[in-house]
């Protein structure tokens, strides 16, 4: 049973202004050329088609003329009057009728075509009515004024539910009409134009080409795009790789420079403390001299003393002499010694004095509480040293203390020096462009590569989780949450898969030894693809290969990001920016202190440089001021407790007791020598004690003037000597400029331990070299930089200022940036690999086979369809192609071998199919879009270029293959074997119908039978009528008369003033009514 085309009604179609054609069966159109066969044909193609135009009138391959307006507007191209309808709007219809003989219901098809004025375009609107007869009030209301043809809107409003439109794409339409007439949608389409479009068989590969095989080129685009991905990432990396060899060389050079630089701040530092060295040995000679001098004064006073003892004793023997009157003379001599010794004592007392002033001074500085200023001028001597011990014991109390606090300072020092000198060299590493890390992460690193280097004699990177992430754009702002979540766990190590047991042994070797703890180290063999949550954490961050991608979304997948602690609550695992952690049911904040540093991306190590850098001038600034705070204390104690002389005032004598009495004294003697008279003089031995005592006053003065020498070359030395900092010599100053970074002290005293005995000579001789070096490395360096900044494009400067961006640059692409693009390089290549197999050889291998199957389902068919009176049986041939180019690839195709590389394509495969393999992928891989390219690549993406088809005829007579007899065959005999393998195909589809109990399968052939005699005629369509198919056949009048017997339905098609009418007829036999239809009757 089949669904049968019964009616087919135009409206507006060309020439048809409104035609119903009844059909049953099979239907013949003949007529003139140009009468209007084909536009019946492009009908029934377009609605068929799902509206596709390029098939119109297919035999004649016209189609560049013909489009469905024009056929709307039925143009007909005559000057002054181009189209028959020039309206601005124009409705027409294609209206198909069928009748179900399962279901022995009718039910009607058909597109609806407008145009209007205000769209401009043709629009279509496909459509199915259930169950209903093809009647013209479906498409017109008729008035006694006019008939009005309707729009679909307009049939819709008319028909209700019972009008269902077929929507969607073409494909969509085309699929619906084939459901609707229950057979296989891509064969039909392909065959049904194929079979519009006859063209003798003359060479059997083109024909199957146009006719029988489907073209299906292989869409290269995806694999293109991977290719193109895969060469643009291949030059990347070479790019990446060129880069890194540059920037080797601009950073190698410039840690040589920075060395060159430190060797000679280290030189000029070792010839400033040589200056300061040699003045510091003027001063301490000096300073000896002073001592000598001191000395030598005190000889000379205690010199001038014994003189002056021996002045006294000649001064009493002179009296004694001059004056008979010896008390008198004695009184007098005591009275001047005495008054000397009061003198003496009371000098003594007032220093005394001015010492204990001194004393009290120092007790304020030191804040000690005591009444030592009650003392001075006193004669309470014991009272003095009871005070004296309460002071004194204090005193040394607080000397004490100042003591311990400098030992204080001197550890905070060290801690701090320590620090400084740590973020130091973590400022330096860092301005380099190298990761700073904790020693447990550094130190597991390095025995880890340095293992696996040792095993597998290459280098093989261990990388902290941190530096395989990066925030993604945008997401800056969860830094603190993603650093502060993963904590440590942004130092585990990566490892590739296949060198995790041995970089775990080496873990386990070592720990101990070097007291690693708490680094992760991950096994990415066990890491899965897990999707992570909508809004997670893991969302926040961009991994650079796809195992750290896994490790994120394990860790952080299922840790949802809220904007405020309020929100927390409403999940199991959430996070804030302020990374407040909600788990477990409970909330906990995060310590500052655990996410401050930032360690994730390539921003990282900036930040990083410039927190280390606020760090170093922070450490800098809490050194110099515990060194100020030491060197307070040490004034203090110098100043004060040093310089403390209350032992000296405790353990002198009470000057000033002694003074009172000696003053007692000598006015005593004065009252005596008062009441005393003077006799008259005589002197016997005078003038000698005279001269003795003129030559002792000589000697007398001459110590006392020595001794005024020496006091004063002490004098003028100590004032040269206890100059302010501003009389501190200019080398000095300098050296303790050098000296006031920690970190450059710990390194002079080092260098100086190994060169303190190069002479000045030997430091100015490598100061000149060292300087010429440094000029020369550094024109070397700028250079290279420039090199870099014009060859890669670099926002930078050719400066040794610019060093630390290059040593960014540096980091970013070997921690980073290579590591990215090698990652991607990778999936591209993976990608490249896979569009090759997938997208190319699989779908050509798979094309093959399909058609192969097909060629025997075919020939199967074939096999019980004899045609004509010697029964030929026709059997397709499909064999490789004997184009050499093609006909290889296709053994490889059809072989087992895999075609896929490990590297890229073809590793498993023998050398000379690796080979061929790799010079086609080659061409399709090409980017050339010349025409010749172009067309070889269009070659090789079709599957049928790589197999070799003839058709095989086997009769009574025996067998021959058509291409050999094809050139001595008659017209038609060479068009037989298209309608006989065209029916088949038909045949074949209709077997492979889904719904068999009813199928509709409608075949058209325009031009049919051209040039074939009588006999092939009547032949052919002896073997049409063993199909369960209808066939619209469109032919000219004079081929109509033979094949009208084997039709049911037979319609003349006539053009008057460029209308077409369809007539039916029941014969052609009669000449008469043939003559009057001929003639247009």
């Amino acid at each position: 049973m089949k669904k049968s085309l019964t009616k087919i009604k135009l409206i507006n179609w060309h020439g048809f202004y409104d035609q119903t054609i009844d059909v049953k069966g099979s239907m013949l159109v003949f007529g003139e050329n140009g009468s209007g066969k084909s536009s019946l044909l492009d009908a029934l193609m377009f609605f068929l088609t799902g509206g596709e135009e390029k098939f119109f009138n297919s035999a004649a391959n016209d189609r560049a003329s013909r489009t469905a307006e024009s056929y709307m507007r039925a143009k007909i191209g005559i000057e002054g009057k181009e189209n028959l309808r020039n309206q601005p709007n124009v409705i027409s219809h294609i209206a198909l009728e069928w009748f179900d003989e399962y279901t022995q219901k009718p039910f009607v098809t058909g597109v609806c075509l407008e145009i209007q004025e205000e769209k401009g375009k043709v629009t279509r609107s496909f459509y199915y009515i259930e169950d209903e007869r093809m009647k013209d009030d479906l498409f017109v209301n008729k008035s006694e004024k006019n008939t009005q043809i309707l729009s679909f809107q307009k049939m819709m409003e008319k028909l209700g539910e019972k009008l269902r439109p077929i929507e969607g794409t073409r494909d969509d339409i085309r699929m619906k009409i084939c459901s609707l007439l229950s057979i296989e949608t891509k064969r039909y389409y392909e065959l049904l134009p194929k079979a519009v479009a006859f063209r003798p068989i003359r060479d059997v590969n083109q024909f199957v080409y146009q006719f029988l095989m489907p073209d299906k080129a292989v869409d290269l685009t995806n694999m293109k795009r991977n290719i193109f991905v895969y060469n643009e990432l291949q030059k990347r990396v070479e790019e990446d790789i060129k880069k890194e060899e540059e920037l080797g060389k601009i950073t190698r050079l410039g840690d040589t420079l920075t060395e060159l630089n430190k060797e000679m701040r280290l030189l000029s530092a070792h010839r400033y403390k040589k200056e300061v060295d040699n003045e510091n040995k003027k001063v301490e000679e000096a300073q000896a001299t002073i001592e000598k001098n001191k000395k030598l004064i005190n000889e000379l006073e205690d010199k001038a003393s014994a003189l002056a003892e021996q002045l006294r004793d000649l001064e009493k023997n002179l009296s004694s002499l001059q004056n008979p009157e010896s008390e008198k003379e004695l009184l007098t001599s005591l009275i001047k010694e005495k008054s000397a010794l009061e003198l003496s004592y009371l000098k003594k007392a007032e220093a005394w004095n001015e010492t204990l002033k001194k004393e009290i001074e120092i007790g304020k500085n030191l804040k000690i509480k005591n009444k030592l200023a009650d003392f001075i001028g006193s004669d309470d001597f014991s009272g003095f040293m009871d005070e004296a011990k309460k002071y004194h014991e204090t005193l040394l109390s607080i000397r004490n203390k100042i003591a311990e606090q400098i030992v204080q300072n001197d550890i905070k020092i060290n801690a701090v020096s320590a620090e400084e000198s740590e973020l130091v060299q973590r400022k330096n590493l860092l301005s380099r462009g190298l990761s700073s890390y904790d020693p447990n992460v550094t130190n597991l690193i390095a025995v880890i590569q340095d293992g696996l280097k040792e095993i597998y004699h290459k280098e093989i990177l261990a990388k902290p989780f941190c530096e395989l992430l990066d925030m993604e754009k945008g997401e800056e702002e969860w830094r603190n949450a993603v650093e502060g979540y993963l904590n440590t766990r942004r130092f585990d190590l990566f490892v590739p898969e296949e060198y995790f047991d041995d970089a775990l042994r080496l873990y386990e070797k070592n720990k101990n030894r070097l007291g690693i703890y708490g680094v992760g180290l991950v096994n990415v063999s066990k890491l899965r693809d897990l999707e992570p949550l909508e809004n997670s954490l893991a969302l926040k961050v961009h991994a650079l290969n796809q195992d750290a991608r896994r490790y994120a979304d394990y860790i952080m997948g299922n840790i949802i990001c809220v904007d405020s602690e309020d929100e927390l609550k409403n999940y199991e695992s959430s996070i804030t920016r302020t990374v407040m952690i909600y788990k477990s049911k409970a909330a906990r904040q995060t310590k500052q202190r655990i996410y401050e540093t930032p360690y994730i991306g390539c921003n990282a190590s900036r930040m990083q440089l410039e927190l280390a850098e606020k760090e170093v001038i922070k450490k800098e600034a809490e050194y110099h001021r515990l060194l100020d705070e030491k060197a307070s204390l040490e004034t203090l104690r110098r100043q004060n407790c040093d310089a403390s002389r209350i032992q000296v005032l405790m353990n002198d004598q009470n000057w000033y007791g002694k003074y009172m009495e000696m003053r007692d004294y000598v006015e005593s003697l004065k009252s005596k020598l008062e009441a005393i008279k003077t006799p008259d003089s005589a002197a016997n031995k005078e003038n000698d004690l005279l001269k003795e005592r003129e030559e002792t006053q000589k000697k007398r003065d001459s110590v006392l003037a020595e001794k005024s020498r020496l006091e004063y070359e002490n004098d003028f030395l100590s004032k040269s000597l206890s100059g302010d900092d501003s009389a501190e010599s200019e080398a000095a100053r300098t050296l303790k400029k050098l000296l006031s970074s920690n970190l450059f002290r710990q390194e002079f005293e080092a260098f100086e331990k190994e060169n303190g005995k190069l002479s000045m000579a030997e430091v100015d001789s490598r100061l000149k070299k060292g300087q010429d070096d440094v000029s020369y490395k550094k024109a070397l360096l700028t250079n290279l930089m420039q090199k870099y900044i014009d060859t890669f494009k670099f926002d930078a400067t050719s400066s040794i200022d610019s060093l630390p961006s290059f040593y960014q640059e540096k980091n970013i692409l070997t921690s980073r940036a290579l590591m990215e693009d090698q990652a991607k390089l990778e999936k591209a290549k993976k990608e490249a690999t896979n569009a090759f197999e997938n997208n190319y050889i699989d779908a050509i291998r798979a094309n093959i086979i399909n058609e192969e199957e097909h060629i025997k389902s075919l020939n199967k068919l074939l096999a019980n369809k004899p045609f004509g009176t010697d029964g030929d049986i026709y059997r397709f041939i499909v064999t490789k192609s004997k184009d050499k180019a093609f006909g290889d690839y296709y053994d490889i195709f059809k072989g087992n071998e895999n075609f896929v590389q490990t590297d890229l394509f073809g590793e498993s495969l023998n050398d000379r199919n690796k080979a061929l393999m790799n010079e086609l992928f080659m061409k399709l891989a090409s980017n050339d879009t010349d025409e010749k390219t172009l067309q070889d690549i269009a070659k090789y993406c079709d599957y049928r270029r790589f197999m070799n088809y003839d058709i095989e005829i086997i009769n009574k007579n025996g067998h021959s293959l058509f291409s050999k007899i094809s050139r001595e065959k008659s017209g038609g005999e060479t068009q037989t074997p298209f309608y006989v393998i065209i029916a088949a195909s038909f045949d074949q589809i209709i077997r492979n119908a889904p719904d068999r109990k009813s199928h509709g399968c409608l075949v058209l052939f325009d031009e049919a039978f051209n040039n074939m005699d009588a006999g092939h005629i009547e032949g052919i369509m002896e073997y049409f009528k063993q199909l369960d198919a209808q066939l619209i056949i469109a032919t000219p009048t004079e081929r109509g008369k033979t094949i009208a017997k084997y039709v049911d339905t037979n319609v003349l098609t006539i053009k008057v003033n460029n209308v077409i009418e369809t007539r039916p007829f029941i014969s052609l036999n009669e000449e008469e009514v043939t003559r009057k239809f001929e003639e247009g009757e």
